[in-house]
């Protein structure tokens, strides 16, 4: 494809940056991907576009992009400070600024990159919303869940159907304990396509509502609907304890599984404090 398409280049850069932009998918479902190709062809006309003109900003951005995937940070700072310095300035610099921090431990400062996206009214639909995604992690991470909820909202006003987008979050939810919307989420993203990560995610908050509903010692016809739907969806009850152990938000599965007599203790159930 670069080959092909590199024919009449020669002298201008600007087309084979469009290349390489193209042959990078951000798309607003999977994230960084590639899309039909490899990461060295990309790199390749990418690098064709800097020796054409090593002067082009977006080229940098692009390169940056590329050598985060190619988990480079060190060299994508180089190229995002390049870039900067050769004026560019687009969202996806913004976006690879904040990886780089996340690299680098400075989590506030990428959460500063995603909320300058979201304030960037000239941004693409595949950059605003991986930079909605990042931030309802980060808010879902905190706590903050009146702000989890609006950025997701806000992502999904932007893709409507994106299933990948409702599973994330419902995944994020249920690491929380937050069984009630992980549910609904997983049930919506099944609704639109049947993943079989979604499965997962609803059968383990149908254990979790369901585990609730049994330590407070209320709804018992609830507990046991949840508990018979998650059971057709997962049956390995060990696996399901194994899994609710690692998370505090989940562990009271695994503690009511433990003693309700359905799992054995010494087998599936360790504390992770």
């Amino acid at each position: 494809m670069y080959r092909k398409n590199s024919r009449g280049f020669d002298r201008r850069a600007s087309p084979v940056v469009a290349l390489g932009r193209l042959q990078i998918a951000g798309g607003p479902e999977f994230g960084r991907q590639f899309a039909g190709v490899s990461a060295e062809s990309a790199s390749r006309a990418i690098m064709k576009a800097l020796e054409l003109d090593p002067a082009d900003g977006q080229a940098w951005v692009l390169q940056a992009h590329l050598l985060i995937d190619m988990h480079q940070p060190a060299d994508a700072k180089y190229a995002l400070l390049k870039a900067e310095q050769l004026g560019a300035d687009s969202a996806w610099l913004a976006l690879n600024w904040a990886e780089v921090y996340e690299d680098q431990g400075n989590i506030e400062a990428a959460m500063e990159k995603y909320r300058s996206v979201v304030a960037n009214s000239a941004a693409k639909k595949a950059a605003l919303n991986h930079a909605l995604q990042e931030l309802t992690v980060y808010y879902a991470a905190h706590h903050d869940w009146e702000r989890a909820d609006e950025t997701f909202l806000k992502a999904i006003a932007i893709n409507p159907r994106g299933a990948w987008l409702r599973l994330r979050y419902a995944d994020t939810l249920l690491a929380h304990g937050e069984f009630e919307k992980a549910i609904r989420y997983a049930r919506e993203t099944l609704q639109i396509k049947d993943y079989a990560a979604a499965r997962r995610v609803l059968a383990v908050a149908l254990y979790g509502r369901s585990a609730i509903d049994v330590n407070r010692q209320e709804n018992r016809a609830r507990a046991q609907a949840s508990y018979d739907e998650a059971h057709a969806l997962l049956p390995d009850l060990d696996a399901v304890a194994v899994e609710a152990s690692r998370y505090s938000g989940t562990r009271i599965i695994a503690e009511t599984l433990i003693r309700e007599g359905l799992v054995a203790k010494m087998r599936v159930f360790r504390r992770l404090d």
